[in-house]
């Protein structure tokens, strides 16, 4: 008997360090890399004054994707205390509310730095931070336009099967979210972040970042790759994967 206590106990050991590192990560870790960066994008963007459309742009994108999508991708899978312990109808309404609001704000800071750029008379779209920004945008309307047919994916069961819907929008949200990152990280090396913060400081805040953005799409990549090796390698019936993906 003393055996099969020691036995168990040896087995719950692997799980217990998973899940501390689980909440480690996901209860402070990641909230901190969240808040953060968007502390010191709201501080550049007040001194620098909110007059100018380039100050919207960086502020609107910057908060868009780096506070509220960020919070947004993660939420679903529950991976906090605070979240796991709510109910998934309620994470899921919480979830296309962050994920709304970010992509307006996206839209919307993109837009007036067009009109910026169309006012001075400048080029658009000449530097891979632009272009990089442009896909994303282009994908946050694909996402928005998906997520509404994932949200109502039983009723389209005849035309589109859940399943099937709700890879499609989180493969678009994956995307979304990774080149609207990708577009912050670039964004450090302008003259608005180098005028207020040393190298030392820029650099950590891509890695912050890269790291911001592994973090949240850990539970999204997952869900992909259970509906591919089921699907594919495992059992062929599809109507039961993806039920907690949003």
């Amino acid at each position: 008997m003393d055996e099969l206590d020691i036995d168990e106990n040896v087995l719950r050991r692997p799980r217990t360090k998973i899940s501390f590192i689980s909440c480690l990560v996901f209860n402070f870790l990641h909230p901190l890399c969240i808040f953060v960066p968007s502390i010191l994008i709201i501080a550049v963007c007040w001194s620098r004054g909110l007059t100018h459309l380039f100050t919207w742009h960086v502020f609107l994108t910057g908060l868009g994707f780096h506070l509220l999508m960020a919070a947004g991708v993660a939420l679903p899978n529950g991976g906090n205390s605070l979240t796991r312990n709510s109910t998934h109808s309620t994470r899921k309404t919480i979830h296309w509310i962050l994920q709304t609001v970010g992509g307006g704000c996206a839209l919307i800071g993109t837009v007036l730095q067009y009109i910026n750029r169309e006012t001075k008379l400048k080029p658009h779209f000449v530097s891979t931070h632009s272009i990089v920004g442009l896909i994303a945008v282009i994908f946050v309307l694909l996402s928005l336009l998906n997520g509404v047919s994932a949200l109502f994916g039983w009723k389209l069961r005849r035309l589109l099967s859940p399943s099937l819907t709700k890879l499609i929008h989180n493969a678009t949200g994956v995307a979304t979210f990774a080149m609207g990152m990708c577009a912050i990280a670039l964004a450090y090396e302008y003259h608005i972040f180098k005028e207020n913060f040393a190298f030392v400081v820029r650099v950590s805040l891509v890695i912050i970042t890269v790291a911001t953005c592994v973090m949240s799409l850990f539970g999204v990549l997952k869900n992909i790759y259970n509906y591919l090796y089921e699907a594919y390698l495992g059992c062929k019936s599809t109507e039961y994967i993806l039920d907690d993906v949003e």
